[in-house]
C-alpha cells in the first residue's frame, strides 16, 4: 500500500516531548503530573514536521493505555491524556500507531508496522525519536540508522531536532 507520504517520524512521547529523568511509566503506577508535553519539545517536533512534511505515527506506549473519557484518575484527581493533545495540535499529520501486541518491543511492533506498509519500508524516509534503550531499536542494523535517542531529562533538543532533519531529507 502506498501512503502518499514519504517521511515519518515514529515518535516517542514520554521523555521526548516530555522532559524528567522520572523513569516509572508503569500503567498501574503512573502518575500524569509528572510527564506534562514541554512547549520547548514541542517546538522542536514542529519545527522537524515544517521543514520536512513528515507525517507522524505514534510510538509511544501511551499508545497502550485506554482511558475513560480521555483521562486518567491519579490519586484523586483527573488528568487529561498527553496523547489526546497531540491529536488536537496535530491532527491528519498523525497517521497511524504502531501496532500493539502484547509481549513485542516497540522495535518488533516497527517491524509489523513495516510489513502492513511495504512501499514506505522501500521507498520512505524516517526517523525513530525514542528515549528507552530497552526498546531494542539500537540494536536492529538497519533501525539503528534511523534512531535518535533523546536525554529524559531534556526530551527533544534542538540539536536532536536538526539531526532529524537531516535523515529525514537526505
Amino acid at each position: 500500500m502506498n501512503l502518499g507520504i514519504d517521511k515519518i517520524v515514529f515518535l516517542d512521547i514520554d521523555h521526548v516531548l516530555t522532559n524528567t529523568d522520572i523513569d516509572n511509566t508503569s500503567f498501574l503506577s503512573y502518575d500524569p503530573s509528572k510527564y506534562k508535553l514541554s512547549e520547548v519539545n514541542l517546538a522542536n517536533l514542529d519545527k522537524v514536521l515544517d521543514v520536512t512534511a513528515a507525517s507522524i505515527v505514534i510510538a509511544s506506549n501511551w499508545r497502550k493505555f485506554k482511558m475513560p473519557n480521555a483521562a486518567w484518575l491519579f490519586d484523586g484527581k483527573w488528568y487529561e491524556s498527553p496523547l489526546e493533545s497531540l491529536k488536537e495540535r496535530y491532527g491528519s499529520k498523525i497517521i497511524d500507531m504502531l501496532p500493539v501486541e502484547h509481549g513485542l518491543s516497540k522495535c518488533e511492533c516497527l517491524e509489523l508496522w513495516f510489513e502492513d506498509n511495504p512501499w514506505f519500508s522501500k521507498h520512505g524516509h524516517y526517523v525513530i525519536l525514542e528515549d528507552d534503550l530497552r526498546e531494542g531499536y539500537q540494536m536492529h542494523l538497519v533501525y539503528s540508522k534511523h534512531l535518535i535517542m533523546t536525554d529524559r531529562r531534556f526530551g527533544l533538543t534542538e540539536s536532536s531536532a536538526d539531526r532529524a532533519i537531516k535523515m529525514l531529507i537526505r
